[in-house]
């Protein structure tokens, strides 16, 4: 049976891993600013702020890119894991067979792959805890953003207004649109939802 092999394997490094821990960390620092400079809101959905709704909505922006942040930070550190196992057995293996060996030129090229397995090594595992201390970061601050939320519904970002073209409501076109509209509701509805943080082995 042919072996299974990790999504991840190729579309993961340790330098997309290195950028997708600084985007995290930027969202978190983002999403704990929006948070903590929300307006005070009534039950009724009334404030003192004439703009309350709309900061609320950019909020929930960042509370969703802030839930993608940490899908991507749980698929680096699955692989970083992955990684590690792997150069670990085989740098078991090159040990066993630089003991084998008695001539100094083979052993001097076991040694250099040493130095890079070591190397990559290393810089997995600094990976690894870099991804764990901005996964908890992340997952504290969406914490702290779902204790503060807008009274009763989805807040709406009512600070633009589209250009849409007048279409008589009883032609075809018109429900053709309605039917788009409708269909990209839904599809908004579908993918919203809280999202469990995956646990960081």
């Amino acid at each position: 049976m042919a072996k299974k092999q990790n999504y991840a394997q190729e579309t993961c490094t340790i330098e997309g891993g290195e950028e997708a821990v600084r985007k995290a960390n930027k969202c978190a620092k983002n999403l704990g600013k929006a948070t903590r400079e929300l307006p005070k809101v009534n039950d009724d959905g009334s404030s003192e702020c004439g703009f309350a709704e709309e900061l609320y909505a950019k909020r929930e922006e960042t509370l969703d890119e802030a839930h993608g942040h940490l899908r991507t930070l749980d698929k680096y550190s699955r692989w970083a894991a992955e990684e590690i196992k792997h150069l670990k057995d085989n740098l078991t293996v090159i040990l066993a067979g630089k003991e084998a060996l008695h001539k100094d030129s083979p052993r001097n090229r076991f040694s250099d792959a040493e130095v890079k397995l070591a190397a990559s090594c290393r810089k997995l595992v600094r990976l690894r805890e870099s991804i764990k201390k901005v996964f908890k970061l992340l997952q504290k601050t969406i914490k702290e953003a779902y204790e503060k939320q807008f009274p009763g519904r989805i807040p709406r970002d009512n600070s633009y207004s589209p250009i849409v073209d007048f279409v008589d409501p009883a032609s075809d076109t018109a429900s053709s649109q309605n039917d788009v509209v409708l269909d990209d509701e839904l599809g908004g509805i579908i993918a919203m939802g809280p999202i469990d943080g995956p646990d960081i082995r």
